[in-house]
């Protein structure tokens, strides 16, 4: 009898172990996971996804972190830091187009008494013009221009004879020579070969045979 007793307060010990074992553990699992509009998201996914939405910030994307980041907004409408990310990408996606649209002013502004060169190479022509534009500007602020060719396209010759032009005017005068072209980004000139246009008669990629 004794022995049966023993036995039996032995096997309540047992489940009574193996609930405070698994309680806490099932607590801490839940932990790992908040609810996100009505559905279960893991913390290391919302953490993964806010990582990637600060990456596309760097990269000065942010019309694609916004996106992303509004797609969160939605899903926790009530999670200070996603919010808080929004305002931030917001303000800075603003003082962007600001920097882009001063830029952009800056060199219509700014008029070279005279362009005139022969045979130069690109990069020789577009480092005199660089040189002008600091030499004019008020600040005396370089101008950062950036290739985004192929180095053969930089030994283009250039000729051309301009008097008092915008540099704004220069910058596509010479670069439209060389069959290329320039964007003004909030930072920077950048010089690029545009994508050729398919020809006319081409059939389309989603045409039938």
């Amino acid at each position: 009898m004794r022995n049966r007793t023993s036995f039996h307060c032995g096997g309540v010990l047992a489940v009574a172990a193996i609930c405070w074992v698994a309680f806490p553990a099932q607590a801490e699992m839940q932990s790992e996971s908040r609810p996100l509009g009505g559905t279960t998201v893991a913390t290391g996914a919302l953490t993964n996804e806010i990582q990637a939405i600060n990456s596309l910030r760097r990269d000065g994307r942010y019309d694609e972190a916004e996106t992303r980041c509004l797609q969160l907004v939605k899903q926790n409408p009530d999670d200070p830091s996603v919010r808080t990310l929004l305002v931030e990408i917001e303000s800075e996606r603003g003082q962007q187009k600001n920097t882009r649209a001063s830029l952009k002013r800056k060199i219509e502004s700014l008029v070279i008494p005279e362009v005139n060169v022969r045979e130069a190479s690109l990069v020789d022509v577009m480092d005199f013009l660089q040189k002008q534009g600091q030499t004019l500007s008020a600040d005396k602020a370089p101008i950062n221009f950036v290739w985004q060719v192929p180095e053969q396209a930089k030994t283009a010759k250039v000729t051309l004879s301009l008097h008092d032009v915008p540099l704004a005017d220069a910058l596509k005068y010479v670069t439209q020579s060389c069959g290329l072209r320039y964007r003004v980004d909030p930072h920077a000139i950048v010089i690029f070969q545009p994508v050729p246009a398919p020809p006319a008669n081409s059939p389309s990629p989603h045409a039938k045979p």
